[in-house]
């Protein structure tokens, strides 16, 4: 019944209060779901983990993981673009923006063992193996070693290299931009979301040699302050970061318009834009 019900809610817009009737609705199921397999927008395929996950219950009552940030990474990808999607996670914001242009190369970098498995899955399903690379490793200021990374069935979503939501790590390999690099042979890369919980700040340190160019990459990426804090950094320094190696930093609005950020965010969360490029607002 519960599938009915995602199929159901799928073919309607998001409108305010779907998603409670829609949690209303799937109450009896909602615990008990596991390995959902629906069909989105744009003909992508997944398969869910659960539907307790803010990622997953969007897919599956939406079709889409945040239209806004699809249609923006949509609209700023040049074309033949190289893409780095990192904290990739089962593939909600890569496979649809793949989907409707093949001509990007994406790099889809998941620490979480067990997630990458579900993202492989999920690019095969899509049959994207030609044009997206996934690569299990945890992106971090150096390609050196390895580092304990923390995920939760529940909540995967939200893994981290901090005990957040789970206090039993797994060893995962590090690596980083400049590693990237040189191992895939890339001379550029045009695009970049990130999403790796607090820890954004070390990745970038991890690529001084890309962010600090002249034709750096446009940024992704999610600011939260307690998120910074438990990475054991204050809040708001990967901000500072990015703005002395010559970035603009913009918030992108739920209506997916842009907001010039004059002063640095230090307190609750956004969705943030990096350009040396002037982006219109």
């Amino acid at each position: 019944m519960y599938i009915s019900i995602g199929r159901i809610a799928r073919k309607f817009r998001d409108f305010k209060g779907k998603k409670r009737l829609a949690r209303v609705l799937l109450s009896p199921f909602f615990l008990k779901a596991k390995d959902i397999d629906i069909e989105g927008y744009f003909d992508c395929k997944y398969i869910l983990p659960n539907i307790q996950e803010s990622v997953a219950f969007e897919l599956f009552i939406n079709g889409i993981y945040e239209l806004e940030t699809h249609n923006f990474l949509l609209s700023v990808m040049p074309r033949d673009a190289i893409y780095m999607d990192i904290g990739a996670n089962i593939g909600s914001v890569l496979i649809p923006l793949c989907k409707r242009r093949p001509d990007i190369r994406c790099f889809a970098i998941e620490a979480s063992d067990w997630v990458y498995k579900y993202l492989v899955t999920n690019i095969k399903q899509n049959k994207l193996e030609q044009s997206v690379t996934c690569i299990n490793e945890a992106m971090a200021d150096t390609a050196e070693g390895y580092v304990s990374f923390y995920t939760n069935e529940r909540v995967f979503g939200k893994g981290s290299l901090s005990p957040v939501f789970s206090n039993e790590p797994v060893q995962v390999k590090r690596t980083c931009f400049e590693q990237l690099m040189q191992q895939y042979n890339l001379s550029r890369v045009d695009v970049i979301k990130i999403d790796i919980e607090g820890f954004e700040y070390f990745a970038f340190k991890g690529g001084d040699r890309l962010l600090n160019s002249a034709d750096a990459p446009l940024i992704l990426f999610e600011f939260v302050s307690w998120a910074e804090k438990h990475a054991g950094i204050e809040p708001g320094e990967a901000q500072r970061l990015l703005k002395s190696w010559g970035y603009s930093l913009y918030q992108l609005n739920l209506d997916g318009t842009l907001k010039l950020q004059e002063t640095i965010l230090e307190e609750g969360g956004a969705t943030l834009v990096a350009s040396k490029k002037t982006l219109l607002t």
